[in-house]
């Protein structure tokens, strides 16, 4: 047999080779690698060679004919393969069927459940940023339209465009930052929920939040100038006229 590093730790063993389980002699060790997914640590592996008896009057050998066969298939013709595959099949072992999966589609269903809620985090948050750059648009007309004569009196002084939609921004930077470090605590303790359910797991970049906040901050400005550009490139005249 051939073990795996976690099995020859757990056994104890100094020299692996040659050590005796079940009968069988040690012949090679191979690296740890996961048969499940992250959510369960590596486990003892051993592996074996058995040879089948499928002779029919060999009841243990149709018992034990049930057997996973692991293939390494490659090029265009992959159909044609399997179909090569299932005729020699169907020789060997006629009563049992035919069935085979792709190696990366198991994997994908080890984390199917994973990629669904990614997914609809991701389809959540865009919602989510989309309202919000709604709310902005009408927090800044609304507050462009509340201040439009003193906007047009600090543009009369000489304040540039740039000047009063940074003016206008300030109070909208105090809530963002404030949003932001609100959402970072919450999302950081979900996070680390979610990962306990893992036994492998990265550790959390705290960089990875700065970087959102920058993003949202960018995202507040870039949607707040939209509305305030038009504000502060206006005639002050129509404006202070009726003043």
């Amino acid at each position: 047999m051939i073990v795996n590093e976690t099995a020859v730790n757990e056994l104890g063993w100094e020299q692996p080779i040659g050590k005796l389980v079940f009968g069988r002699p040690v012949i090679g060790v191979v690296r740890d690698f996961n048969i499940h997914d992250l959510s369960r640590e590596l486990e003892p592996i051993a592996i074996v060679t058995q040879v089948l008896d499928y002779s029919e009057s060999s009841a243990a050998g149709r018992a034990r004919a049930s057997v996973n066969v692991i293939l390494n298939i490659g090029g265009d013709a992959v159909r044609e393969t399997i179909a090569s595959v299932q005729r020699e099949y169907d020789l060997i072992d006629p009563e049992h069927p035919f069935e085979f999966q792709f190696l990366d589609e198991r994997l994908n269903e080890m984390y199917y459940s994973e990629q669904r809620q990614m997914s609809l985090i991701g389809v959540f948050s865009a919602l989510c940023i989309f309202i919000s750059c709604l709310g902005l648009l009408g927090l800044t007309a609304y507050t462009t339209e509340q201040r439009a004569r003193e906007i047009a009196i600090r543009k009369v002084l000489g304040a540039s465009a740039l000047q009063l939609i940074l003016m206008l921004f300030r109070n909208v930077f105090v809530i963002v930052i404030g949003a932001s470090a609100l959402a970072s605590l919450v999302s950081l303790w979900a996070v680390n929920e979610w990962m306990q359910g893992f036994a492998y797991r990265a550790d959390l970049n705290y960089f990875v939040f700065l970087f959102a906040t920058l993003i949202c901050v960018l995202i507040a400005f870039v949607t707040m100038s939209l509305q305030s550009w038009k504000t502060s490139r206006a005639n002050p005249a129509e404006v202070l006229k009726y003043e």
